[in-house]
C-alpha cells in the first residue's frame, strides 16, 4: 500500500490551495513553511522594537529600565543607532517632564 501524501495546507488570498506535497511531519510545503517562519520572525522583531511604545514611563525607575533596554538593544544589534538615539532623546524628555512635574507644588 503506497504511503499517503499530505498536501500543503496553505491557501492563497483567492482561496486556492497550494498543490505541493507537504514536508515530512509538517503541514506546509518547503516554500510556505519557510515563508511562515520568515513572517513569524519579522513579527517578533517588530514586537521587540515596539516595547517602548507600551512601557509605562511614570517614574524614574521605569525610565532607567527603558534606558538600559534601549542601550542593550543597540549593543545586541536589535536597534540601529539612529533609532536608539531617537529613543534615548524621548526618554530624556520623559525624565525632564517627570522631574518638572514633581518639583511643581500641588494646588
Amino acid at each position: 500500500m503506497p504511503a499517503r501524501r499530505v498536501m500543503c495546507q496553505h491557501f492563497s488570498e483567492e482561496d486556492v490551495r497550494c498543490g505541493a506535497v507537504a514536508m515530512r511531519r509538517q503541514r506546509y510545503c518547503f516554500h510556505h513553511l519557510r515563508e511562515r517562519k520568515l513572517v513569524a520572525r519579522m513579527k517578533r522583531e517588530q514586537a521587540r522594537q515596539r516595547w517602548l511604545e507600551h512601557a509605562p514611563l511614570d517614574n524614574f525607575k521605569s525610565i532607567n529600565v527603558a534606558i538600559i533596554k534601549t542601550v542593550n538593544g543597540m549593543l545586541l544589534g536589535d536597534i540601529d543607532s539612529d533609532r536608539c538615539g531617537q529613543m534615548l532623546h524621548k526618554l530624556a524628555l520623559a525624565s525632564a517632564s517627570l522631574r518638572k512635574a514633581q518639583e511643581e507644588p500641588s494646588a
